[in-house]
């Protein structure tokens, strides 16, 4: 694999952006502001400045960035993987060595993407934003805009993705617009406005420009950064006419830029061209020079259209419309010095392990016969590092000039088979026999027999099976007897996968499935060989030998734990949970089957996904937890559906039938059977739908039909219809003993546990009778005599102590609660613990998202940083989010539709909530209701004083207020009802306290002085209602009302 130091270091370090030259505040801020959507695009023609500007945002941001320049190159996930791990890296020193790139060579682009967000969801937890620029690049490529769409649909909130190009990706983005969380901007945006443009006539050019100038200017350039640039209006001569035009570009820069350089930086600038990607020793060994340092330099400082990174060793790139330039003067000058600097441009970069880039020079400089031999040596390791993309490019070229590479060829193919692309794969076969005559023996032997193998592996695809076996056979009589041994131990398996399918002969199988493992383990292949050992363990179960297969399973697990390969591991932990569940051990099986749907999720697998649902639905159909396996079948039969395959489909159907029979719903469970009977494509398990109908009759006292019961009889030879033929004598013993046939049905049941106890299935007639309490109670009533029976209802009581145990932990199972009070004493806690260490910021902001949440973070903004510049206010809402994730350590606010909540998933109790909800009840309660009282009661109570008293801000203090006149309101209706029913003491203490928040309203102080008079408290009459004239007289300068003078009076009389 070719080492990519150099190509990668420059891919994610962002351009150096000099602050001398135009900063473009409006466009920062506006990125800033449409933070955090996950996505923001900036797309517009080539010259709009699109790079610069993510050099200034990236200079003038408080957020961590992390850069990705976009190739060709990166239109194999793979790479574009490690491109983006390696700027995860650079940015996040914690996340070094956690990135397997060599691992994720063979990923499908969905797990690859969640391999990368496994590690920034355990170790990123600060806000960051993914810039990747020239993203129209990766247009042609489906896989790495599957790549990238996984990662902005999945990753966290705190995620950005900035992605810049010509044109929009073509990544799924309906969702994203329709949640608010994707924003662009285009050429409009990016366009120089009157401001910007007359910045950078003056402090780059030290130009004055007039109005007429400026509009002059716009109206012709449309605001084209290139365009002004390359205008002669921004010269000293601001008289100059205007120069702007598209096709006088290149005339352009021959006169104003290149032709004002020395004759010696003109040929320095043309010549270095040849290289997409500058750096110092680059030019030096390629241009055959010492002094490329001083020549770059001097470029950068007359200002010659290029950039440079900001990371030492530092790499240099021309503006892609002056590259175009320099490359078309020089090869009209000079096309031999041209081809020349080129081969000795791709004779730097294969040195450098770079083919990619060496390759595409070699074929420039028409260097077929170099590029050929380089494609030829390097493509195995380009296949084993998942380089599809460019195999593809490299073989399309190849074709394109009528060039044999038979070993590309072969190794395209294979990836081919991999993806399941498989004519594609039979043409690239086609081309490398072809190519093959002509190759000399030695090479010749190996590659026909890597031919052969592929050959088999696309018959074994393609069901032919006798074919694959030829193809086989073809290839071990090619190689050698010694040696090669993962090449051979290839060809065993598809032997052994061959009579697998054929399902005649396991035995064989199994023989060819284990000299696969040998051969191995003498390669040191473990990949290949943990594969091979699933190969065997499905093998060993089919020929009735659970414990070998749960041994050859482990032995794969054990290997694939290290290589963490997901969709292996999926398969090597389903395989084990089966193996767990046919052996007793529920526990274990449940665990591996929860974590298989976990990998198969990682590895994008929704076939094995579906298959683990259905697994586990079994499992818990077994145990009596009905409602969680028809759940489970549920999921399992809408992938099936998504995936159009009719067999599993029909599968699911059969297991949501035996559900429903074993839970009693007979009539559910013929429905059922019936669907799986009408799915149309599937190969139709009718003698399985057979024996479950006579699973129904048999409960239902009806006859059996016996002349379909004679039919699946006959067929008993193979491991799948043995157990098919148990189950049947199971259903016929059953039918038997409900007809009084006791005889017929102990023979029957006999015969059922011998086939099971040959088979070693006891599971399968324990989970029957595990739900069958009436044939449990006949088999230890009757005296059935056989050795496996006590072992099957050992099994039973297993099976219903881990559904009992099973279903308390669920019902036990408490979920975390979020408890906040914001009335008097401030207080949260969260899964019963109370949450310290909060800053009072964040603290605060909290309460505001719970208190007015959903809320659009520009509220947000607005009320905590009213006076700060958008980056700053985004920046700081981040941090105190950032806080309170790392606090709870739980993903506590979640932003949706671009507002801010907490997560609805945490059960919330907040106290104002429950004092509102309190309020609304009560007044929803009419006069004369017996409920009224106490719901004002209750109202009273949930106030348990001021609103965040700690925090003096204008929201808390509105709201303070708010709450504050409610409880006014409350308190005044409360002491009404309590004064109507005769409750005066309640009536009196309420008056009281409502008197100490408002003692001037004359309805408390009315009814007060009512209140009073009941009770006969003559002197606190006359004391209330003097401080009541005092403080009105004091404090307001007003006499009482008449209508409270004139109560007093009649009160005292």
């Amino acid at each position: 694999m070719e080492n990519q130091s150099h190509e990668i270091k420059y891919a994610i370090t962002p351009p150096e952006f000099d602050p001398a030259k135009l900063h473009r505040a409006r466009l920062v801020d506006l990125i800033h502001a449409n933070l955090p959507s996950r996505l923001i695009v900036i797309i517009a023609p080539a010259g709009y400045g699109k790079t610069t500007l993510l050099a200034d945002f990236t200079a003038h941001t408080e957020f961590r960035v992390c850069w990705v320049r976009i190739s060709e190159a990166d239109q194999d996930p793979s790479r574009f993987a490690e491109v983006l791990c390696a700027s995860l890296t650079k940015r996040f020193r914690r996340l070094r060595g956690l990135f397997d790139t060599t691992a994720y060579a063979s990923y499908h682009p969905k797990a690859l993407a969640r391999a990368v967000l496994d590690v920034i969801e355990e170790r990123v937890s600060e806000p960051f934003i993914i810039i990747l620029d020239d993203t129209h690049l990766l247009n042609p490529s489906k896989d790495a805009l599957e790549f990238i769409d996984t990662l902005i649909a999945e990753g966290p909130d705190r995620m950005t993705v900035m992605a810049t190009g010509r044109e929009l990706p073509d990544i799924s983005m309906a969702k994203l617009v329709v949640d608010r969380q994707m924003a662009g901007l285009g050429a409009m945006d990016l366009a120089l406005s009157r401001e910007e443009l007359e910045a950078l006539a003056k402090e780059q050019m030290g130009v004055e420009l007039s109005s007429s100038d400026m509009d002059a200017i716009i109206s012709e350039t449309e605001g084209w950064i290139v365009g002004v640039l390359f205008s002669g209006i921004l010269s000293h001569d601001v008289g100059l006419p205007l120069l702007y035009q598209k096709p006088l570009i290149h005339e352009y820069l021959a006169s104003m830029v290149f032709g004002q350089l020395p004759h010696e930086k003109q040929q320095f600038a043309a010549e270095a061209s040849v290289l997409p990607v500058m750096t110092v020793r680059s030019c030096d060994i390629t241009l055959n020079r010492k002094d490329s340092q001083q020549q770059l330099d001097a470029l950068i400082q007359k200002g010659a259209f290029i950039t440079a990174s900001g990371t030492v060793p530092r790499s240099y790139t021309f503006h892609p419309i002056y590259r175009e330039f320099l490359l078309e003067n020089l090869s009209n000058k000079d096309p031999d010095l041209m081809r020349s600097l080129r081969k000795r441009g791709a004779d730097y970069y294969s040195d450098q392990n770079s083919p990619a880039l060496a390759v595409d020079l070699y074929l420039e400089a028409d260097d077929v016969n170099t590029a050929v031999q380089l494609v030829e040596s390097e493509c195995r390791q380009l296949f084993e590092h998942g380089r599809f993309a460019l195999l593809k490019r490299w073989s399309a070229r190849m074709k394109e000039l009528e060039r044999a590479t038979p070993n590309l060829d072969l190794h395209l193919a294979n990836a081919m088979v991999d993806k399941g692309e498989l004519d594609d794969a039979e043409q690239l076969l086609a081309r490398a026999a072809v190519s093959l005559e002509v190759e000399p023996p030695p090479a010749k032997r190996r590659l026909l027999a890597s031919l052969e193998a592929i050959r088999g592996r696309i018959a074994l695809e393609r069901g032919l099976l006798d074919d694959a076996r030829e193809a086989a056979d073809r290839a071990l009589g090619i190689l050698p007897k010694r040696g090669e041994s993962s090449r051979r131990a290839a060809c065993y398996r598809i032997h052994a996968l061959a009579l697998y399918q054929m399902g005649d002969n396991y035995q064989e199988a199994e023989r060819y499935a284990m000299r696969a493992v040998d051969l191995f383990q003498k390669a040191k292949d473990e990949y290949l060989l943990a594969n091979a050992y699933l190969d065997l363990s499905m093998i060993q179960q089919n020929c009735g030998q659970p414990h070998l297969a749960r041994k050859s399973c482990y032995q794969a697990h054990k290997l694939l734990k290290k290589l963490q390969s997901p969709l292996p591991l999926a398969i090597c932990l389903n395989n084990m949970a089966v193996l767990n569940h046919q052996s007793g051990n529920y526990d274990e099986a449940i665990e591996q089957f929860q974590d298989g749907l976990k990998h198969a999720y990682r590895a994008a697998s929704p076939r094995y996904e579906m298959l683990i649902l259905f697994g586990q639905a079994d499992l818990f159909n077994d145990l009596g937890i009905f409602q969680l396996a028809g759940n489970l079948y549920g999921k399992g039969l809408t992938l099936a559906g998504e995936l159009n395959n009719q067999s599993f489909f029909q599968g699911g159907c059969i297991g949501t039938a035996v559900m429903h029979r074993r839970n009693g719903s007979l009539i559910a469970s013929q429905e059922w059977l019936d669907r799986a009977k009408k799915i149309e494509g599937a190969q139709r398990d009718l003698a399985n739908i057979t024996i479950q109908e006579a699973g129904i009759q048999s409960l239902s006292c009806t006859e059996i039909d016996a002349k379909k019961i004679r039919e699946i009889e006959k067929e008993h030879t193979s491991y799948s219809h043995k157990l098919q033929l148990a189950m049947l004598q199971y259903f016929l013993a059953r039918s038997d003993y409900m007809n009084g046939r006791l005889k017929s049905a102990n023979r029957r049941i006999i015969k059922s546990l011998d086939l099971i106890e040959e088979l070693g299935a006891e599971q399968l007639i324990a989970a029957e009778l595990m739900h069958d309490a009436e044939m449990r109670r006949i088999s230890v009533s009757e005296t059935i005599d056989h050795p496996l029976l006590p072992q099957v209802l050992q099994r039973i009581e297993i099976m219903q102590a881990v559904a009992r145990r099973y279903g308390e932990e669920k019902q036990s199972d408490k979920a975390t609660t979020l408890v906040m009070h914001a009335m008097g004493k401030t207080e949260i806690h969260f899964h019963g613990k109370e949450v310290a260490g909060l800053r009072p910021l964040a603290r605060q902001i909290l309460f505001y998202i719970v208190d007015q949440g959903p809320v659009a973070r520009d509220k947000i903004l607005e009320i905590f940083w009213p006076d700060t510049t958008i980056g700053k206010q985004i920046s700081s809402l981040y941090t105190s989010t950032h806080n309170l994730r790392d606090r709870f350590q739980h993903n506590l606010i979640v932003i949706e539709g671009g507002r801010y909540q907490v997560n609805p998933e945490i059960p919330l109790e907040y106290d104002v909530a429950e004092f509102v909800q309190s309020v609304v009840v009560a007044k929803s309660l009419s006069r004369g209701d017996p409920r009224r009282f106490f719901a004002y009661e209750e109202a009273a109570q949930a106030y348990r004083g001021d609103f965040l008293a700690e925090y003096v801000s204008d929201w808390t203090v509105d709201r303070s207020r708010a709450l504050q006149q409610t409880y006014l309101e409350i308190l005044a209706d409360y002491s009404e009802e309590a004064f109507s029913i005769g409750k005066l003491s309640e009536s009196g203490t309420s008056l009281r306290k409502a008197l100490e928040i408002d003692p001037y309203r004359d309805d408390l102080n009315r009814l007060y002085l009512e209140v009073l008079d009941q009770m006969g408290n003559r002197s606190e009459i006359i004391r209330h209602y003097e401080q009541y004239t005092r403080i009105l007289r004091d404090e307001m300068d007003l006499p009482p009302s008449d209508e409270i003078s004139n109560l007093y009076e009649l009160l005292l009389k």
